[in-house]
């Protein structure tokens, strides 16, 4: 049953593009990994702070470590403290969403075709 399938898959394939966010914005990133600043000190509770949680229709991305705005910005890809958004130090949480997000069509139908194929379509 094709039509049954297919809320399945949409729901797998956010839940896999939620996946791929948080792994993104796990990694510490900079672009030419200029040096660390002397007074800077890594903790990884950014890192770490990341997590998945279910929704009717879908999942939510949390990070409820307080600064978490002020390093990555917003769900808007606002907030971002101006030494954080110097070029090559921390990308924004918006831009790695966006780019995940564009993914999802191509994915979707890959998933549907696979399910067609198992039922015979």
């Amino acid at each position: 049953n094709l039509s049954a399938e297919v809320p399945k898959i949409g729901k797998m394939q956010i839940y896999r593009t939620e996946q791929a966010i948080v792994r993104r914005m796990k990694e510490y990133w900079t672009m030419g990994n200029p040096p660390e600043l002397p007074s800077y000190q890594r903790t990884g509770r950014l890192a770490g702070g990341y997590f998945i949680s279910p929704l009717t229709n879908g999942y939510r991305i949390t990070n409820n470590v307080p600064y978490t705005k002020y390093v990555v910005g917003n769900a808007y890809g606002l907030e971002q403290a101006w030494m954080h958004a110097k070029p090559g130090r921390h990308r924004l949480l918006r831009d790695v969403m966006d780019e995940e997000i564009d993914k999802l069509p191509p994915e979707i139908e890959k998933e549907i075709s696979m399910v067609a194929r198992r039922v015979g379509l």
